[in-house]
């Protein structure tokens, strides 16, 4: 279920209960949040690049969201595989490049963050590029 679907399930809820005559019904709120990467980096084969995921809030509630991290190039990982990151602060995620990785593979990268009912998405341009 979306956070939008979620929330307007609460919210019909919350009237059909007005309806029947209780009032001392609160909603609980949703934690919000906005993460943020650069939006290209590169990477060289045996080696590595470090990225910062930031997360800032969008709502008074702090949360820690858990990152998810789809279509890195062949022969990239991410380390750590599972990252998280709380809001007001950042994480880095180390990329690593196997040595035969394929120098002019590209991708963009989405990085998901989630907490709880809420997401939210960022992507990054990744290259795999020749060392200088």
């Amino acid at each position: 279920m979306s956070a939008k679907t979620a929330h307007h399930a609460l919210i019909w809820s919350t009237l059909a209960l007005a309806a029947m005559g209780v009032t001392a019904c609160s909603a609980p709120s949703i934690a919000g949040f906005k993460i943020a990467v650069p939006t290209t980096i590169s990477v060289t084969p045996g080696e590595s690049s470090a990225l910062t995921v930031s997360a800032t809030a969008t709502s008074k509630t702090a949360v820690t969201a858990a990152l998810v991290i789809y279509y890195l190039p062949a022969g990239v990982t991410a380390n750590p595989a599972a990252p998280t990151v709380a809001t007001g602060d950042s994480t880095t995620i180390t990329l690593i490049a196997a040595p035969d990785a394929k120098v002019g593979l590209s991708s963009n990268v989405q990085i998901t963050g989630y907490a709880g009912l809420a997401s939210s998405t960022a992507f990054v341009k990744v290259n795999v590029v020749a060392a200088p």
